[in-house]
């Protein structure tokens, strides 16, 4: 007891390794966010703001919301394409 009141040893133990899923979680985020970052960017850059207006803001907003949809959608179709020829061969 006198060794955590000293020197906080409690603070420096080790701790519990992340379950899997919630690193898998945290991967997924973080991924997320850093194209919710260069999505901004892009806009950014291909307007030239010097500052953020209502309406760049709406469109940054617009530009996430259609790029999450349409990026799940995509593998949507993929993935219903893989699963037809897999059918279709037999496999």
């Amino acid at each position: 007891m006198a060794n955590v009141l000293t020197n906080g040893a409690w603070l420096s133990a080790p701790t519990k390794k992340p379950s899997f899923f919630t690193r898998l979680l945290r991967v997924q985020i973080e991924s997320r966010q850093r194209r919710a970052d260069r999505v901004v960017e892009q806009y950014i850059a291909t307007h030239g703001l010097q500052k953020l207006s209502d309406d760049a803001e709406r469109q940054i907003e617009r530009l996430l919301l259609r790029g999450v949809r349409s990026h799940d959608h995509t593998h949507d179709r993929a993935r219903r394409k893989q699963t037809r020829s897999l059918w279709e061969s037999g496999s």
